[in-house]
């Protein structure tokens, strides 16, 4: 479980261009939930995500993790909740582009301790056919549509089980067809077991989570049901 308590983030603190990113924030996820977090540009909400995924520090508040405080973690802490608990996606999904499918897929692995080579593929071919791409994985990543490329990226996000899926606009540069696509595959990924954390503006994407909330001026509203 996810839980978040009156947590704030402020960039360029005390200083003239000083912004609140995060304003007295809470907020808990249940296990195997699937949220939307919706809002305007600018309004917190991919801060949001990277305070919940580890990636940065926040200024007050408390963020804990299946009962375990996150701000106590230290940086090898830190590392293996990131590569263990949380998987990400991105938008622009952030795959290297000239490696092939299975490459990518398989670099979190690399940075895990005990997954020798044998068991790499394993989790990488298991990976790659939940996001139906098992048949590209010699591919080179250039050589892919875009909507194509986003499953590879869903693919690496999950190649280590995590609990937790955080995705950053993930629909936001694909078409309506791969969008739909795409959001099945949330939704597949979910029902097994997975709790999804979505950062969204389409309300496509909100309306195919179980429940979503939204943020303003760093103020998060109260969870909705979808």
């Amino acid at each position: 479980m996810i839980d978040i308590k009156n947590l704030s983030k402020i960039y360029n603190l005390n200083q003239n261009n000083q912004v609140v990113a995060l304003d007295n924030v809470s907020l808990t996820v249940e296990d195997g939930q699937m949220l939307a977090v919706s809002g305007p540009s600018g309004s917190g909400k991919s801060t949001l995500l990277n305070v919940l995924a580890g990636n940065l520090k926040y200024d007050s508040g408390e963020y804990f993790y299946n009962d375990k405080n996150i701000a106590r973690l230290n940086n090898k802490e830190l590392a293996i909740f990131r590569n263990r608990e949380i998987g990400m996606v991105f938008q622009n999904n952030l795959l290297l582009e000239n490696n092939t499918v299975f490459e990518n897929v398989e670099l979190p692995l690399l940075f895990a301790k005990g997954i020798n080579k044998a068991k790499r593929k394993e989790l990488c071919e298991k990976a790659l056919e939940k996001a139906s791409m098992l048949e590209y994985e010699g591919r080179e990543v250039k050589k892919l549509s875009g909507g194509q490329k986003q499953r590879v990226a869903i693919a690496r996000a999950i190649v280590n089980l995590p609990n937790t899926i955080l995705a950053d606009e993930p629909t936001g540069s694909l078409d309506s067809k791969m969008k739909q696509d795409i959001m099945s595959l949330f939704k597949k990924i979910n029902e097994n077991g997975t709790t999804v954390i979505i950062v969204s503006h389409d309300d496509f994407v909100i309306d195919c989570c179980g429940s979503s909330v939204s943020i303003k001026d760093g103020k998060l509203s109260q969870i909705i049901k979808n």
